[in-house]
């Protein structure tokens, strides 16, 4: 990872997957399979919509509260097995480095928020191959709720001692999410 630049940096938090990455189609059928293996059938058009919310706010939003504490946990294993087996069709967007590598030669900091599970975020963090140009990363690890919720984004800022200036945050999720945690969303462009 690169190294910090400083608390007083200009600082872009960036939600990698879907944004810096181009993988919602691949997490779309990862969860849809993962329901089929639990009997559940789901159709993509419908998980497509909440693609960026964390994986348990997606299976209680898609089966509901009852079914969701039966089965959330398989269905999140097998999402992520899944999606880690498509991990040689992933790819990252067009400009994607060349975007951080800029940020990184006018002296901001660059930091990849994800709501991912760590086996995710590996795979992510691969393909993207930015490491020198990211000073910090945080995950579902480092939060205790996912998104839609603004605690990525909260425990992004408490990484690199931000401080209450203008920040941004380029992401494919709702910006109520940013509001929340005091941080200007922008989505980025299909391309």
């Amino acid at each position: 990872m690169a190294e910090s630049v400083g608390p007083a940096a200009p600082a872009v938090f960036f939600d990698i997957d879907g944004t810096l990455i181009d993988s919602n189609f691949h997490h779309v059928v990862a969860w849809q399979r993962a329901f089929l293996d639990v009997g559940q059938h789901v159709p993509c058009w419908r998980i497509h919509g909440l693609i960026g919310r964390s994986g348990s706010e997606l299976v209680r939003v898609l089966l509901g509260e009852e079914l969701a504490h039966e089965c959330s946990a398989r269905v999140e294993e097998l999402h992520t097995r899944y999606f880690v087996e498509s991990a040689p069709t992933l790819c990252r967007l067009p400009g994607a480095r060349d975007l951080l590598d800029a940020l990184a030669q006018q002296g901001w900091q660059s930091v990849l928020a994800s709501s991912a599970g760590e086996e995710e975020l590996a795979v992510l963090r691969s393909v993207l191959d930015a490491e020198d140009l990211v000073c910090a990363v945080t995950s579902s690890a480092d939060a205790d709720r996912g998104k839609p919720h603004p605690d990525i984004v909260t425990s992004a800022l408490e990484s690199i001692q931000a401080e209450p200036a203008p920040r941004r945050f380029l992401s494919e999720i709702p910006s109520g999410m940013c509001r929340r945690a005091d941080v200007r969303a922008f989505r980025p462009r299909p391309y």
